[in-house]
């Protein structure tokens, strides 16, 4: 059964790219999404490593990080 997988990314868009290896394997597992700033996480649904980009601001994630 292949899983569904989240992935957080609030760093920069350096930070992103150097993550791109290591989110191909992820995607190996199943679908992944990813949360973040919705231009950054948008150049990983482009290159194919996840299905959807999300809006970490509009997830209401802003308890996890008081």
């Amino acid at each position: 059964m292949k899983q569904r997988i989240l992935v957080i990314h609030t760093g920069g868009i350096g930070d992103l790219l150097l993550a791109f290896p290591a989110l191909a394997e992820l995607g190996r597992e199943g679908e992944m999404d990813i949360a973040g700033r919705p231009e950054r996480a948008a150049l990983a649904v482009a290159w194919g490593l996840a299905a959807r980009a999300l809006d970490l601001d509009t997830l209401d994630f802003a308890s996890v990080f008081s």
